[in-house]
């Protein structure tokens, strides 16, 4: 097929460096012979791929400013203004439905801006006024309006964006980066592709505040921008499923698994100790707390290594203190992260990859994270919750074994199980596997759908 595309945009609110799937795709648009460039946040570990990355400041979310409240009326005026901005999103609307929905909406909205104006209450009395003109805007303005100012990191990219030129094959990776892709091809020619990472209406569903204000902007950036895309993929067969039936796009769907490029790794016997891997980001909601819980009634031989880089800053160090306090810090180490482009290197040495993610939405039930196919990549054994898309994989391949619901005691009775040979039989498997799971076979049909789709613009 003779290639017609000239130039494509990689848009990420990512540091394009540490991204594996917008680097991998930028590759393989390269081997095609297409211009490659990225446009992401600034703050990437890993060194940048061969062809043009362009950094947008890193831009920090919207906080709850630190408010110094003044003496006598005012202070008290300011107080109960405080209080109100401090409550949690839920309380203040089941506060205000009393005062008639369209009331409350205007004081729910003043409460949003306020909280992410640089000087609230001296401002206070603009942000009303605009709140109150907002509030007679149809509502997909407003969600608009509203995601603009709490995804600063897009409009930073926004920015970048309006400074390059067209026509182009505009990539956006995962929702935020849809309305600056159909903004690009409106004024500069061209195509979107929609390349979602997450299940973006479930991402955050077990959190009560961002379904009830997050969730809504979400829903509308992501109907209203998905209908111009001509080619949509994602990272699993069910989040495919999802955007095929929930939008109903007449473009062409496609799974893309977040499987690394192809590199051969030799067999080696199972290790004494048995080792064990978490590799990614270290951040709450993975099931790290449960892994260590369950890791003072292992069996003799197990040791585990979490790595990666850390979110909140400090929670390493919370997950080494209750480590100390079960009594297994013996057992357990911590280690800060490699480099992406690392990743499958530093795996090589160990023996089983841990996933314990909990079951608490649809995301994760449809989740298929980089990791699982770093670890099959590396010759590891996977441990994994008994979530759907995970367990459909190890069904498939017998490369690895489920955690049951991930609770600490599924987790001791699943490892304390296994045999070496179990272990052996499975790290064979998983190498067997990487030969179908890699960025090459899975990454082809996809570019070529992008060029297909170009062809036809």
């Amino acid at each position: 097929m003779n290639n017609p595309i000239r130039q494509a945009y990689l848009l990420a609110a990512s540091a394009i460096a540490d991204d594996p799937r917008v680097r991998r795709m930028g590759d393989g648009l390269a081997a095609r012979g297409i211009r490659v460039a990225a446009i992401g946040l600034e703050g990437g570990r890993s060194g940048n791929p061969d062809w043009l990355v362009i950094e947008a400041p890193m831009q920090p979310p919207p906080v709850p400013p630190v408010i110094e409240l003044r003496p006598g009326l005012l202070g008290i005026i300011e107080r109960g203004a405080a209080w109100f901005l401090s409550l949690p999103l839920g309380t203040v609307g089941a506060a205000l439905s009393a005062a008639g929905s369209a009331r409350g909406a205007v004081l729910l909205q003043i409460r949003e801006r306020a909280l992410v104006a640089p000087r609230p209450f001296s401002g206070l009395a603009r942000a009303v006024r605009r709140r109150l003109a907002e509030a007679s805007l149809p509502s997909t303005e407003r969600l608009m309006r509203r995601f603009w100012r709490i995804r600063p990191d897009a409009e930073a990219i926004r920015d970048v964006v309006s400074k390059l030129e067209g026509p182009a094959l505009w990539i956006a990776n995962d929702w935020p980066m849809l309305p600056i892709a159909a903004e690009a091809v409106a004024a500069k020619g061209g195509i979107l592709v929609y390349d979602s990472h997450e299940l973006a209406l479930e991402e955050y569903a077990e959190r009560p505040e961002w379904r009830k204000y997050v969730r809504p902007v979400v829903a509308c950036v992501e109907a209203k921008f998905i209908r111009n895309a001509r080619v949509i993929s994602s990272v699993s067969p069910g989040i495919t499923d999802h955007l095929e039936s929930t939008y109903r796009v007449p473009a062409v769907h496609l799974t893309l698994r977040n499987a690394p490029s192809y590199q051969a790794t030799d067999p080696r016997p199972v290790g004494d100790p048995v080792r064990l891997l978490y590799h990614g980001i270290v951040s709450p909601g993975r099931g790290l707390e449960a892994l260590l819980e369950s890791a003072a009634s292992w069996k003799p031989g197990y040791t585990l290594t979490v790595r990666g880089p850390t979110s909140p800053p400090d929670y390493m160090d919370q997950l080494a203190a209750l480590a100390r306090r079960l009594g297994v810090a013996d057992r357990v180490s911590f280690e800060g992260p490699v480099p992406m482009t690392s990743l499958v290197s530093a795996a090589r040495p160990f023996d089983i990859g841990l996933m314990a993610l909990p079951g608490h939405s649809a995301h994760t039930r449809f989740a298929l994270p980089n990791k699982l196919f770093e670890y099959m990549m590396a010759g590891l054994a996977l441990a994994v919750t008994d979530l759907e898309e995970m367990a459909a994989l190890l069904k498939v391949t017998g490369a690895g074994f489920t955690l049951g619901d991930g609770s600490p005691k599924a987790i001791t009775a699943a490892l304390n199980a296994l045999t070496r040979a179990d272990i052996d039989r499975m790290r064979a498997a998983a190498l067997e596997a990487a030969k179908r799971y890699n960025w090459e076979a899975e990454a082809a049909p996809v570019i070529d759908a992008y060029l297909a789709a170009w062809q036809l613009h």
